[in-house]
């Protein structure tokens, strides 16, 4: 008797420790979460939390929403505060240029524009300079031009181009970069006047973007891009054009081989 009730004990701790397991797994199942699913959910949690505040905001946030009210000429003063110690910022270059413009100062915008493009190469705000640009007064934009830029053309030795006659030629500069997209219409322009006109004149490309050409486009004072300046035989430049117009490279050869 004592037995079977022993017996009865054991069948009964075994089915209820049956009914456990069946039970956990059935609440597992069910998407329960485990104690070490916890801890590592909690240890991601902690590791994005930590990459999120270690982002570090843009220094030109305050700069952005000042020229969004309206107060350029306050957004100018701490972007040209972050300038004095990064330079080389071609974002802060177009923002300065752009906060210019917008507090009436032009001239002072073609200078902050026109290092953006050269910081830049190419980057975004580099090109974005480099359209700002293009809708600046012609004045602020053109290059030397006069009796002074034969004194350039010697110092780089343009003067020096010669023809098949031993003859001094008319030289064409082309300015330009290889991320602007105008400039390879103005390539195409020029192509087909070396064709068309031969050893008659000499045509020289100028990156903007290689450091060996940095003294050549600062002395010929070029800003956007493309420009193209047109020398006659004594190394002067009579004319230039700025921005691509096939027309205005015919009228431009016109007047140096006249």
């Amino acid at each position: 008797m004592k037995s079977s009730k022993r017996r009865d004990k054991l069948q009964a701790a075994a089915i209820s420790s049956l009914v456990l397991v069946v039970a956990a797994g059935a609440y597992a199942g069910a998407g329960a979460v485990s104690p070490n699913a916890v801890t590592k959910s909690a240890k991601t949690g902690t590791a994005s939390a930590k990459q999120t505040t270690s982002a570090k905001p843009s220094p030109f946030t305050a700069a952005r929403a000042d020229l969004a009210k309206g107060n350029a000429k306050k957004a100018l003063t701490a972007i040209e505060t972050y300038l004095k110690t990064n330079p080389q910022s071609a974002e802060g270059q177009y923002l300065a240029g752009e906060a210019s413009l917008k507090a009436g100062d032009a001239k002072t915008a073609a200078r902050y524009l026109r290092t953006a493009v050269r910081v830049g190469k190419g980057n975004a705000f580099s090109q974005k300079a480099n359209a700002l640009m293009m809708k600046l007064p012609k004045d602020l934009m053109k290059p030397r031009t006069g009796s002074d830029t034969r004194m350039l053309a010697s110092m780089f030795g343009i003067s020096r181009m010669r023809g098949d006659g031993d003859e001094p030629r008319p030289t064409v500069i082309d300015f330009y970069a290889a991320w602007c997209q105008p400039c390879r219409s103005m390539d195409k322009a020029l192509d087909k006047a070396k064709q068309e006109y031969g050893d008659k004149i000499s045509i020289m490309k100028v990156d903007i973007d290689d450091p060996k050409n940095e003294k050549l486009v600062d002395q010929y004072e070029v800003s956007p891009i493309p420009t193209v300046v047109f020398l006659n035989t004594d190394g002067e430049v009579v004319t230039y054009t700025i921005g691509y117009a096939e027309n205005n490279v015919t009228d431009g050869l016109k007047k140096i081989l006249q």
